[in-house]
């Protein structure tokens, strides 16, 4: 399979000047231990050239060699990250999983037996917040078996000087970059006298381009007549004198031909007929090779060249003076080729440089529109955004559609749902007036809708969430074969629907096929999606190892690149891995993951209210914070009232009223009860897959308690017994041992400790391997006493797990003692990777922890040391020998 031009040097080193002393002083320079070398020169210094020459010196060393030549696309994290993968694949230093982070990448270099270099080209063309965070993160984390090598015109936005400083990076700048006098006269060697050699000398200042240019000019006439140049502030004009010279060389048709494809940076053989409708192109390509280094080969088969920068930049004034074709001719020739080959960023940056708005516009929506979201990811979909104007997104609805589901799956603000109402009603009156119905657009307004349902979970009555996406999803499986990205779109949304209100039977199946179909289809830029949703299936079912690992690769990915615009996934995944540490009885690593989202998100799913606030304020109650706990979700619950939000204000509630009763306050919990009529949401709850999981099992765990405390305990007995039952049917393990655990509670309520026995039996085989110790830590003491029956019985598993959760009571409930200056095993593994002076995200790659939970131990490392900074916190560690 051919290697992409993206993932292969622009320039070869072959028949370039032997920078010997460049080359030492980029592998080898001071700090002679940094793996990273920065090459930073604007353009015309010969980064590129360097490049290829150093990764040929790797090579003959034995390392292996990845490339990636960056592009304004590269800005969005996401894709910069998926090219880097990409580009170590092509290389065969790494087997790309589904979805990876940084940390991925590291392990796989690390694990190989020999010497890796990965070069990164024109890196200011990717450089951005995000990018730059993923690019130090590379930077810190790299393998003693590692080198990475970045060009770029301008300086990232890196910790620079702490980089140089920890001797992590060395920086080869423009100085360093420049010809010596040396270098130029082996550059020139037996074209020039030594007077025309010293006055090139002087008017260059060591600048390589013109140097290389000068050298052209020699080869062509073996003579100069190049002007002399007062001082360095003309180097541009003698540049422009010398090109104009390269290209006087040139037959006709060459220079109409190179001046043609000026408005593109790399041409291969494809795009050059396509832009010059000329039949001869790969003769004249193949022409142009003579005047290399200017015009450079980056391929043979099939033909692709590149032209230096300065001189494209060059040949484009030359163009802009040219009246056939024009410019604006050649640039919407190439937004037609580069939409035919989907690469639709280029196609539509073409559109726009040829005035077309309107080409560019066309060319999203025949690509899908709103379908580009699956296919092209979220962060190209905003990159398109960005090109055009929002009036013109504004007049096509498919180019809107395509805005209100970027903005839907990304959570910023609630802008798309008002978006989203406007134009289902333009669409409304439009139907009306008797226009033509595009089925396909119809289809893709339903699944924007399916985006907002789910978002709001607006759903109360009668099945209609299940139904309503098994109709979709019968419709976007008829058009499978037009395009599969409808059923990419739908299997996404179905599985957040099934989560809410159906049951995990077929979770596990629909989890295979949309892994397959996004691997097959390469709609790779969304896999975080899935492998979140990997994390989702295994927590509900109760598999909290294999959950904790699929979304700790969400939010590390995130954190990597700094990322901040998906809101709504690390919500998600904040939320979810809050609630694992919960069920694990990590209270404090749960309280931490929950504080991480933001108090009242503006487009907010009701799973990361219902953990986030809810489970949150559980968390606070059990680990002492009584006041805060009812203070902060009471204030949950007056907001989602004044917001009118469907099912959180009855969680929310249902959490407060418990608290009250966990606290005594009887008659707290009953006005609560009754004011949100709780007990009347119940009886439409028990008809079961009608309202979200999350909602029904806070209201049968507060209504189950309040009924046995007020001598309702058959009520008490049948709610819990038909919840653990029917739970335990849709594969939901945790819930369905909190229903048994409330059974228990209510046969032993009626003095019949033999029944509930075996109700604590079958919670502790439900729960066995899950690892979910709180729902017994939550249960009365006659409970945990059945548990400890257990655990003296013969050995089995169902034992095992029962001394463990005994172990756990006996360690949530022991009497405090002097922690001050005392640290765990995990604080003390914080603390030594922060004494090597590494950030959080690195800290937390190393340990295999979110930023999250390392936050977390640096707080308890603050109090116990009575430190305020890190430092302060390394520094008394040392003195009290708690780390060397």
């Amino acid at each position: 399979m051919a290697i992409p031009l993206k993932f292969m040097p622009y320039s070869a080193a072959e028949g370039s000047l032997d920078r010997r002393r460049l080359i030492d002083l980029a592998l080898s320079g001071a700090p002679r231990s940094a793996r990273s070398s920065l090459l930073i020169a604007p353009a015309g210094y010969g980064k590129t050239t360097l490049l290829a020459q150093l990764t040929d010196v790797l090579r003959q060393q034995g390392s292996a060699i990845a490339w990636l030549n960056c592009t304004r696309e590269d800005q969005e994290p996401d894709t910069f990250l998926d090219n880097l993968g990409t580009a170590l694949q092509a290389a065969g230093l790494f087997h790309r999983p589904p979805d990876f982070a940084i940390g991925e990448i590291v392990d796989a270099l690390e694990g190989r037996n020999g010497g890796v270099a990965l070069a990164i080209d024109e890196y200011e063309n990717a450089s951005s917040e995000g990018t730059d965070n993923l690019l130090e993160t590379l930077i810190r984390s790299l393998p003693a078996n590692a080198r990475l090598l970045i060009a770029s015109r301008e300086i990232p936005k890196l910790s620079l000087s702490k980089l140089l400083v920890e001797n992590q990076a060395r920086l080869v700048d423009a100085p360093a970059l420049q010809f010596s006098d040396e270098e130029a006269r082996a550059l020139i060697a037996g074209l020039a006298d030594s007077g025309i050699l010293k006055a090139l000398i002087e008017q260059s200042e060591g600048w390589p381009v013109m140097l290389q240019l000068a050298r052209l000019d020699l080869l062509n006439r073996r003579r100069t007549q190049a002007p002399m140049a007062d001082s360095g502030e003309q180097r541009a004009r003698v540049f422009d004198y010398l090109a104009e010279q390269v290209i006087a060389a040139l037959k006709e048709e060459e220079r109409e031909f190179l001046i043609a494809l000026s408005i593109l940076p790399e041409i291969d053989l494809a795009a050059a007929l396509a832009i010059t409708k000329r039949g001869d192109a790969y003769n004249l390509m193949r022409g142009l090779l003579r005047i290399n280094p200017v015009i450079t080969l980056i391929k043979d088969e099939p033909l692709a060249i590149r032209l230096h920068p300065l001189f494209r930049v060059f040949l484009q004034e030359r163009l802009e003076r040219k009246s056939s074709p024009p410019r604006a001719v050649l640039h919407r020739r190439a937004a037609i080729h580069f939409a035919a080959r989907q690469q639709y960023a280029s196609a539509v940056e073409h559109a726009v440089n040829a005035g077309d708005i309107d080409l560019g516009a066309q060319i999203l929506e025949d690509a899908g529109g709103p379908l580009l979201n699956i296919s092209e990811g979220l962060g190209r979909v905003r990159t398109f955004m960005s090109l055009l104007p929002q009036d013109v997104i504004n007049r096509r609805p498919r180019l809107r559609l395509m805005r209100i589901v970027q903005q839907g799956m990304e959570g910023i603000s609630a802008e798309w749902i008002y978006d989203l109402e406007r134009l289902k009603q333009l669409q409304r009156t439009e139907a009306a007036h008797g226009r033509p119905v595009d089925e396909n657009l119809q289809l893709e307004t339903d699944l924007a809708e399916s985006v907002l349902n789910v978002s709001e979970s607006r759903y109360t009555n009668s099945a209609l969430p299940l139904k309503r996406m098994e109709e979709l999803r019968r419709r976007c499986q008829a058009l499978f074969f037009e395009d599969a990205r409808y059923l990419g779109f739908v299997s996404l949304v179905e599985l957040m629907t099934i989560y809410e209100y159906g049951t995990l039977e077929f979770v596990d199946r629909r989890l295979e096929e949309l892994r397959k179909l996004y691997e097959s289809a390469n709609f790779a830029p969304n896999l975080s999606w899935v492998t979140f949703h990997a994390g989702v299936a295994a927590v509900l079912k109760g598999d909290l190892k294999s959950a904790e690992g699929h979304i700790k690769i969400v939010l590390n990915r995130m954190a990597d690149a700094g990322e901040m615009r998906n809101i709504t996934l690390r919500q998600e995944s904040n939320s979810y891995l809050g609630l694992i540490y919960y069920e694990q009885n990590n209270l404090e690593l749960a309280a931490a993951h929950f504080s991480a989202i933001p108090r009242f998100p503006p487009v907010p799913l009701l799973d990361t209210l219902a953990y986030g606030f809810g489970t949150h304020a559980l968390a606070d109650f059990y680990l002492g914070q009584e006041n805060k706990a009812i203070a902060d979700i009471d204030e949950a619950y007056q907001y989602a009232v004044d917001e009118n939000m469907p099912h959180f204000p009855t969680i929310a509630a249902a959490i407060a009223a418990r608290l009250r009763l966990l606290g005594g306050d009887m008659d707290g919990c009953r006005d609560i009860i009754r004011r949100a009529k709780l007990e009347e949401a119940m009886t439409q709850a028990r008809q079961w897959f009608v309202r979200p999981w999350e909602e029904v099992q806070e209201l049968v765990l507060t209504l189950s308690a309040y009924w046995r405390k007020t001598g309702r305990r058959e009520e008490a007995l049948q709610l819990a017994g038909d919840f653990a039952r029917v739970t335990t049917q849709c594969g939901r393990l945790i819930a369905a041992t909190r229903g048994e655990i409330l059974a228990a509670e209510a046969h032993l309520a009626g003095g019949d400790p033999g029944v509930a026995r075996p109700a604590i039996a079958r919670a502790l085989d439900l729960s066995l391997g899950t690892a979910a110790v709180r729902p017994f830590l939550e249960a009365s003491d006659d409970v945990l006493s059945l548990v400890r029956d257990e655990a003296q019985y013969e050995e089995s598993p169902r034992r095992e797990w029962a001394r463990a959760i005994i172990d756990a009571w006996a360690a949530a409930y022991a009497p405090p003692g002097d922690v001050e200056g005392i640290l765990t095993p995990r604080e003390r593994d914080v603390l030594l990777e922060l004494s090597k002076n590494q950030p959080t995200k690195i800290v937390a790659r190393t340990l295999n922890l979110s930023p999250e939970t390392v936050r977390h131990h640096l707080k308890n490392i603050y109090i116990k040391l009575k430190a305020h900074t890190r430092d302060e916190a390394v520094m008394e560690a040392r003195r009290q020998r708690l780390i060397p």
